[in-house]
């Protein structure tokens, strides 16, 4: 982990909230191949990525014994445009870890990433192991799919340095999008040589390159429409009851940052430092209802 450098690498397990420590508790799944082998899941899969249940399961063109998932959608256009609705908020199955398969020639594979699109021998299966325990604690980036890199801060209190502000404040609590927006970041001086957000996971390593979206910031109540970025506030108005319904929907949930030296909060000047690492659960997971954020005093 680069902590508190712009280099997510997706979502990593860390603990259980049941006590003691991780596991490795995985379960098998599939991913779509057709009998044939010759049509397999087109989009790539990297190691630490969201997945979700197929959205088609194609069972009459498939010899799939197990459930079939795929990567997780994950909106990568510019938090201003980006809304968090029911329709885009789908209940998460868990975090790829590896795959095994067959090439046509005989040869068994495995890695931690599917190349999307591969052929596979005749009459075989896409084998996919995935960590989709609920109670799972995973260590994320924070990012943001703003240009500004004042928007990575994952914070609820602020110095007067209004360059340092985020435009969506931040809380333990509060529940989150995925984020892979492939933003740009403006140029600041506070924050000199930051490298823009990647859109795909790494081919080189097999890693993912999701973050937690800090501009989705989720509490509860009716959706902030000045902002239009997805933050909620508390109000008293019918918007609520769609409003919390989507929050709950949200998919992850952060619930403290991630215990590292590196990965102090503060730099010695005292100011909350960007692209920090945070815990989250999975919120909105298919095992498990999501709850409305907390909502910040």
């Amino acid at each position: 982990m680069a902590y508190g450098t712009n280099f997510p690498s997706g979502l990593r397990p860390s603990s259980s909230q049941l006590g003691g420590s991780w596991t490795e508790k995985s379960t098998e799944y599939n991913i779509y191949a057709s009998v044939d082998g010759a049509t397999t899941e087109a989009t790539s899969i990297f190691q630490g990525d969201p997945v979700m249940a197929s959205s088609t399961m194609r069972t009459a063109n498939t010899r799939s014994i197990r459930p079939l998932v795929e990567r997780y959608t994950i909106d990568t256009t510019l938090a201003n445009s980006k809304i968090p609705t029911i329709t885009n908020t789908p209940s998460v199955v868990g975090v790829f870890a590896f795959c095994e398969y067959t090439l046509p020639d005989g040869r068994f594979i495995t890695d931690n990433y599917w190349r999307g699109g591969t052929a596979i021998m005749p009459g075989s299966q896409v084998k996919v192991f995935i960590y989709d325990d609920p109670m799972t604690v995973f260590d994320v980036q924070v990012s943001t799919s703003t240009t500004a890199i004042k928007d990575a801060i994952f914070a609820g209190d602020y110095t007067s340095d209004t360059n340092r502000k985020p435009s969506t404040n931040a809380y333990f609590g509060q529940n989150f999008m995925f984020g892979l927006s492939g933003a740009t970041f403006a140029a600041d001086t506070n924050y000199p040589g930051v490298q823009r957000n990647p859109v795909t996971g790494d081919v080189r390593t097999g890693i993912s390159r999701v973050y937690l979206d800090v501009g989705q910031a989720v509490a509860m109540g009716a959706v902030n429409a000045t902002a239009n970025r997805g933050a909620y506030t508390t109000a008293t108005t019918v918007a609520n009851v769609v409003a919390n319904d989507v929050a709950r929907r949200m998919p992850l949930k952060a619930i403290g940052f991630t215990l590292n030296s590196e990965n102090e909060p503060t730099d010695s000047n005292g100011f909350v430092r960007p692209f920090l690492n945070v815990r989250v659960l999975i919120n909105n997971h298919f095992a498990k209802a999501g709850t409305v954020g907390t909502t910040p005093a």
